[in-house]
């Protein structure tokens, strides 16, 4: 019982630095979630205009297609922190 007196105050300083380093670790995973995807987007709107250029093409697509798991990952663990931070802000 002590103890967790001895604990307590330590432990609710951890859970309200987690809570203040949520939004900004959330608002760089997304920011660099978005580059990624805005630079996939831009590289597939150009028409190639060469064989070289096609080949290149084709080769973005299947690295991207081969992050596609890693990328839905990522998406995923942003929306469960935001879904923390919006969780927290309700109660």
């Amino acid at each position: 019982d002590s103890l967790q007196k001895l604990f307590m105050p330590e432990a609710v300083r951890c859970l309200q630095d987690l809570e203040g380093l949520l939004p900004q670790i959330g608002h760089r995973k997304n920011e660099s979630f978005l580059e990624d995807i805005n630079h996939g987007i831009s590289t597939l709107s150009l028409t190639p205009q060469s064989v070289e250029e096609f080949v290149t093409h084709l080769q973005f697509m299947a690295v991207l297609n081969d992050r596609q798991d890693d990328m839905q990952n990522d998406y995923e663990d942003i929306k469960k922190i935001y879904e923390l931070i919006t969780s927290d802000s309700k109660n």
